[in-house]
């Protein structure tokens, strides 16, 4: 477990906020990525991008290998373990039917893939997010020192793509994004589902932009998914 200065560390490094689903909190809103400021309802309509605009994992992940990071002080990911999320990645990918895409574009939200990045709290709600996609109450996370194993390394990424006995992962956020759109828009759906596991299942209703009010939504990130939208198509940081 990570003291609260340890992940503002990674904050500082990173310019992320580690936005855990459904608990509708995070410890501090998130700069805003660089690259398009998408604005809307997440659909082509309203000018995001289809998947078919998306660039292909294999050159995601070339782009993003050589950026995930960790702050000083905190134990930094061997060659193997890093190696070992994109197997996780595409393992949970394969068994979910989620994107793997989206999976790294969230793991790189969230934590830049910096194994050691902790838990963080929600205040208020009892959740606790660990991993490097912060999930709801999940069931894996690395050890502060020492190697962190294939299989915790990919229960910490299927605890944040499908779920854990609290809450909801990508996969079941998708499925809610169908339901309350009714849109068959991959892409869409992505976008919608990103909100959702930053801000809370309840954040927004159909129709809503997907770029919330942070009066309303207390430490949530406004542009989590134009973020996520950006990773999707070739942007990093």
């Amino acid at each position: 477990m990570y003291t609260k200065s340890a992940i503002l560390g990674l904050l500082a490094l990173t310019g992320n906020t580690f936005a855990a689903p459904v608990a509708d909190v995070t410890l501090v809103q998130r700069e805003t990525f660089k690259g398009t400021a998408f604005k809307g309802d997440g659909s082509a309509k309203a000018g995001w991008p289809t998947d078919s605009k998306w660039v292909t994992f294999d050159k995601m992940w070339s782009t993003n290998k050589p950026k995930i990071g960790c702050p000083a002080g905190t134990t930094k990911n061997s060659a193997a373990e890093t190696d070992n999320i994109k197997a996780g990645i595409q393992s949970v990918a394969k068994s979910s039917g989620v994107d793997q895409r989206f999976i790294l574009a969230v793991i790189m939200q969230e934590s830049h893939g910096c194994l050691r990045v902790g838990a963080t709290a929600s205040p208020g709600a009892g959740v606790n997010n660990p991993g490097i996609m912060q999930s709801h109450n999940g069931q894996h996370n690395c050890p502060a020192s020492g190697a962190c194993g294939k299989d915790i390394i990919t229960g910490m990424i299927a605890d944040g793509t499908t779920g854990t006995k609290d809450g909801s992962g990508l996969k079941q956020l998708q499925e809610k994004a169908a339901t309350v759109t009714g849109s068959k828009e991959k892409a869409q759906l992505a976008y919608w589902a990103a909100r959702y596991y930053n801000s809370g299942e309840n954040s927004i209703k159909k129709g809503s932009p997907l770029e919330i009010d942070t009066n309303d939504q207390p430490g949530a990130t406004p542009s989590y998914s134009s973020d996520i939208a950006n990773r999707l198509i070739g942007f990093s940081d």
